[in-house]
């Protein structure tokens, strides 16, 4: 006997929100699959239908699209690692550098830099600004 269809959950043809769907079930493809109201094999083949590939794969990559917004959120590499559900702390930065093609802490530092930058350059027009101000006024 099937199990009904939890529509209001997500619908399988909605890959949109799947990823939502995903971080809920914090990444994991048995609860994704028990609040989807499928079960894994159901999901499996859906995701395989829909995503073009396996569910756990999709899952993992998933997982690390959101551990950059984390990483720079948190500012903490073992943090995001916990968040995520990793159970080591090495195969979190492995799974990164693969996916991201450099280390969470180098990606962190280059955030770090990035944000630096911006806030000098919002710094500098209001700073030429005030200049040009004094040198009107006198």
């Amino acid at each position: 006997m099937a199990r009904p269809v939890r529509k209001d959950l997500v619908d399988p043809d909605d890959v949109t929100a799947w990823f939502l769907m995903a971080r809920r079930a914090q990444f994991a493809s048995h609860r994704m699959a028990r609040l989807c109201g499928f079960s894994e094999r159901q999901l499996r083949r859906h995701a395989q239908r829909r995503l073009g590939r396996s569910l756990q794969g999709w899952l993992e990559e998933q997982r690390l699209v959101a551990a950059g917004p984390m990483l720079r959120e948190s500012r903490s590499v073992k943090v995001v690692a916990i968040d995520l559900r990793f159970k080591q702390l090495s195969h979190f930065s492995r799974q990164f550098t693969r996916f991201y093609g450099l280390s969470a802490r180098e990606f962190l530092r280059l955030h770090e830099r990035r944000l630096a930058a911006a806030m000098a350059g919002h710094e500098e027009p209001s700073q030429t600004a005030r200049r040009s101000a004094r040198g009107r006024a006198g």
